[in-house]
């Protein structure tokens, strides 16, 4: 097995514009030294950390990290070679473990990646940031006739739904809606009543989650499916926190 996913710290960009670390470090000692009753001491070092590389290097590091995933997966997907995702955190299970998939396409935005889980058998989204490491195998695809090149859906999901839902919504659930999911702006509006969402789905998972997340300012309206699907889940919450 060959392991590609180190870091070239050399890939990163300078930062002539910012103090560096060493900089940031001795003008912090001297404001903190000097300064003691100065009523702008807090806003300058607030300020200071805010521009120098100790802020900027984390966000860095993890564009260069994502970047190199987008090369490895571009790269197993033209060899048609499975992979291991290392400690892949899911935020549906919140289970962290490996997973061996199949990738397939790129989702958008290159954010995620479209993957056969060789495990289940069931193409699934993959987030590129919830990856610890990837692991090229020497192993070719073994089920591609399985493979479906499935697009997300508004909420960053795929699947075989293909359904329409019917949401009745406050203005903070309206909101929170465009901010969070900017792809559902063009499905929602205004009306006499309040704020509604009408728009196409590929799975319940995640409008599911966007919906019990705020379940006293949302009413869903249909389709039926979905109806039963949100009480299921409400149900097993329920099981869950029973002693």
């Amino acid at each position: 097995m060959k392991r590609i996913s180190k870091i070239d710290f050399s890939l990163l960009p300078p930062t002539q514009s910012q103090f560096s670390i060493e900089e940031t470090k001795l003008i912090k000692k001297l404001i903190q030294s000097g300064a003691q009753d100065n009523p702008l001491k807090s806003s300058l070092l607030k300020k200071l950390s805010l521009n120098s590389e100790l802020d900027s290097m984390p966000r860095l590091f993890l564009k260069v990290r994502l970047g190199q995933f987008v090369d490895q997966l571009a790269e197993t997907i033209r060899s048609k070679n499975q992979i291991v995702l290392k400690n892949y955190h899911s935020a549906n299970s919140n289970e962290i473990r490996d997973r061996l998939v199949e990738p397939i396409h790129f989702g958008d935005n290159y954010q995620s990646v479209v993957a056969l889980d060789t495990q289940d058998k069931i193409c699934k989204q993959f987030k590129l940031d919830r990856i610890g490491e990837i692991i090229e195998m020497n192993t070719k695809y073994k089920f591609e006739e399985l493979h479906r090149k499935n697009q997300s859906d508004i909420f960053g999901f795929s699947g075989d739904s293909n359904a329409w839902i019917t949401l009745h919504l406050s203005l903070r659930a309206y909101l929170l809606l465009r901010e969070e999911y900017p792809l559902s702006i063009p499905y929602t509006e205004r009306t006499e009543d309040g704020y509604h969402f009408h728009g196409p789905v590929s799975s319940f998972e995640g409008i599911g989650r966007y919906v019990l997340g705020l379940m006293d300012e949302v009413q869903v309206k249909g389709p039926e499916p979905f109806k039963a699907f949100i009480e299921n889940k409400l149900q097993k919450q329920i099981l869950l926190r029973k002693p």
